[in-house]
């Protein structure tokens, strides 16, 4: 039996419902100086790092940091604002630099997998004290030669073999991590708060649930009523950010979805230069301590690598959804 399309519905407003919100926007140096606190425990993203905050972080030289994703910021650090490290990737440290300093106890660093730290997030989110896997069952990372880890983090309490209480098979109980503050890019934010990203998330929702306090930058910052209408499109509602930061190129020398390729020239210049002892000083003097703001970032990567170039970075190839979807409901007569 065929079925005729429906008719046309009337479409309701949803930038028109409600009084708008007091706004949350405001520039980096404001929105990491009154909630990023010495202390922390921060987390920055997966695939599409919120760079641009993360050297906002540097600028301020916040102290006693503790830097947690699957990926571990390098940055941090290295300039001494992050003395501890729970994480699954620490980038750059196959660094001998790195690994000297690592030795040598500057930092502590529990090591886990991918899909353990984003259990350990979704656990933070849920509001429960840690969260059950078979992941690392027959690895290293239970074994008594490598756990407790040395100088880790968490000490005995990184993980615990228990046994199920349904069955009794072998399990690794992994506790819950709700960092202080995270600092997520976005492709779409509206003023309130109201972050929209897609692409690859790895953790990003649940580490975002599980936040305690949260700093958004966003490519875009759009009217109210377009998350408004779409709300399956929002990773984090307004309700739980409490700072919004407009910030073209924020990922930057990584790349966005929808908006701009990663940059292999500077992370060629800066990543490899925060790697060596010789050329850390000279990197930082240049791009954290010697641009005032993101902006004055965006004019010295224009300057140094020629006019035009953060654009040649834009996409040039994109798709959209072939259908989009309607969002309705039968209304009583």
């Amino acid at each position: 039996m065929q079925h005729d399309a429906p008719p046309a519905m009337p479409f309701l407003d949803p930038g028109a419902t409600g009084p708008p919100g007091p706004g949350k926007l405001m520039s980096a140096r404001e929105a990491v100086g009154t909630f990023g606190h010495d202390g922390d425990s921060v987390f920055l993203g997966y695939t599409t790092w919120a760079n641009a905050l993360e050297w906002e972080i540097a600028r301020q030289r916040k102290k006693r940091l503790t830097a947690v994703g699957t990926v571990g910021s390098l940055l941090l650090p290295l300039i001494g604002c992050a003395d501890r490290i729970i994480t699954a990737y620490a980038l750059g440290a196959l660094s001998p630099w790195f690994k000297r300093r690592l030795a040598a106890g500057e930092w502590q660093l529990d090591d886990y997998t991918n899909q353990s730290l984003a259990l350990m997030f979704m656990a933070g989110a849920l509001g429960i004290p840690f969260i059950p896997t078979r992941s690392m069952l027959g690895t290293d990372f239970v074994s008594p030669a490598y756990h407790p880890q040395p100088n880790g983090v968490l000490g005995a309490d990184k993980l615990r073999v228990i046994a199920s209480p349904f069955g009794g098979e072998p399990l690794v109980a992994l506790p819950a991590l709700r960092p202080d503050v995270s600092c997520v890019h976005v492709q779409w934010a509206d003023e309130d708060g109201n972050a929209a990203f897609w692409g690859g998330h790895g953790e990003v929702r649940w580490a975002l649930w599980a936040s305690k306090r949260i700093v958004i930058s966003a490519e875009e910052i759009v009217p109210r009523g377009v998350l408004r209408s779409d709300p399956h499109r929002v990773t984090v509602p307004g309700f739980m950010v409490d700072a919004v930061v407009h910030m073209p190129f924020g990922a930057l020398p990584w790349a966005v979805p929808g908006y701009y390729g990663s940059s292999p020239r500077f992370q060629a210049e800066f990543i490899a230069g925060l790697r060596g002892e010789e050329t850390f000083d000279e990197q930082i003097a240049r791009w954290i301590d010697g641009c005032a703001d993101h902006e004055a970032f965006l004019a010295l990567f224009e300057e140094r690598y020629g006019a035009g170039a953060l654009d040649a970075h834009r996409v040039n190839r994109a798709w959209q959804p072939a259908r989009p979807i309607t969002y309705g409901w039968r209304s009583a007569r």
